[in-house]
């Protein structure tokens, strides 16, 4: 009798289709699920539920999961290897803190098994579709879920090279006087800076030309010819605050938390309230002045009071256009 008309007419082929199909759960090798088809029957029948397994290969009721010389075969399909939406799904979750392209397509291949080729060109249509975005110019930029912030014009040429020589030129003249202290000369630069503000060189005298106080008597008051400076606005505070707080090494991507901001300033405006604080930064913000940027992980702020909650977005951080 011929092997197909004795698998054809093999009375037990149900049994063993049900044997190896509850074996299969889990994928194998064909050699362990042909142990499993002749355990189910009668040594008489052995080399026909042998051949039972090669027709339920044959037929598509077995799939290979693993390649080489002994794949493994199971009962249902392996999961597709290059599967577009989960690539692109792990790449986007690796962007949410920018990284370069062969950092996502690494991250992103050894969490979906998926080919390198295939990884790379899902990268670049999520590029072209404006899903990720290069933070910044070069080879090899790194790419991220957000635009990223327009640099400060101080911290970009020609802006750059000339506030250096601000700072330079300041320190010099601050050495050169050493009774003069830098709020004063910070004070008298807004002074000349701000619209409409008198000139403070021409009519308020230096610290070392002022008369000394006595100990047991008053300050004498200024001649009435003086004006009284004015104090600066809030958003000048806040932009003293912002670069201060820059220097700090958490933050030299220069996104400052807004609670950070406003603890500053509460040391040198203690009666600000947090409501006049959050009108002047949105106030800023439509001025254009400011971006106000969202924190993902809500459940991770700290002092979500302090932030700005706009819709269901928590605005927690702060960078300078």
């Amino acid at each position: 009798m011929k092997a197909n008309e004795t698998t054809a007419t093999f009375p037990f082929r149900d049994v063993v289709r049900a044997a190896v199909l509850q074996a299969a759960a889990m994928p194998q090798t064909l050699a362990a699920l042909k142990k499993v088809a002749k355990a189910a029957v009668t040594k008489t029948w052995a080399k026909a539920a042998e051949a039972v397994v090669n027709e339920m290969v044959a037929a598509g009721e077995l799939h290979a999961h693993t390649q080489g010389r002994s794949p493994r075969y199971g009962r249902d399909q392996p999961p597709l290897r290059n599967d577009p939406v989960k690539v692109r799904q792990v790449l986007l979750q690796a962007a949410e803190q920018p990284q370069t392209a062969a950092q996502l397509v690494k991250t992103t291949v050894k969490e979906t098994k998926a080919d390198k080729a295939f990884v790379e060109t899902e990268l670049q249509r999520l590029i072209k579709e404006g899903r990720l975005h290069p933070q910044g110019p070069g080879r090899s930029p790194r790419y991220g879920l957000h635009k990223p912030t327009p640099p400060h014009p101080f911290d970009i040429p020609p802006g750059k090279t000339a506030f250096a020589r601000l700072v330079t030129a300041a320190r010099k003249l601050l050495h050169a006087h050493p009774t003069v202290a830098p709020d004063d000369l910070l004070h008298r630069l807004r002074c000349e800076l701000l619209p409409g503000s008198p000139s403070s060189t021409a009519q308020v005298p230096s610290i070392d030309q002022r008369t000394p106080l006595k100990a047991e008597t008053s300050p004498p008051p200024l001649p009435p010819t003086l004006p009284t400076l004015p104090t600066a606005p809030l958003r000048a505070y806040i932009e003293e605050a912002y670069n201060d707080l820059c220097l700090d090494p958490d933050f030299q991507d220069r996104l400052v938390e807004i609670r950070r901001l406003y603890h500053w300033l509460q040391q040198k405006l203690p009666s600000l309230s947090v409501a006049e604080f959050h009108r002047e930064l949105l106030q800023m913000e439509k001025d254009r002045l400011v971006d106000l940027q969202a924190l993902n992980e809500v459940h991770r702020a700290k002092e979500p009071e302090l932030a700005i909650r706009r819709n269901e977005r928590l605005l927690y951080y702060l960078i300078w256009r």
